[in-house]
């Protein structure tokens, strides 16, 4: 199933490692991932 990284299982591998704005959002807000939802946690 890692072949198809890129296919369906592509978005249940990223939120598993990436989950959607949760604790990794502010660790990935110097990334540029997601600065819009970072600014609103952080403002």
């Amino acid at each position: 199933m890692a072949i198809n990284s890129l296919g369906q299982p592509s978005r249940k591998h990223r939120k598993r490692n990436f989950p959607p704005e949760g604790n990794h959002s502010l660790e990935l807000t110097p990334s540029g991932t997601l600065p819009k939802r970072k600014m609103g946690n952080f403002h």
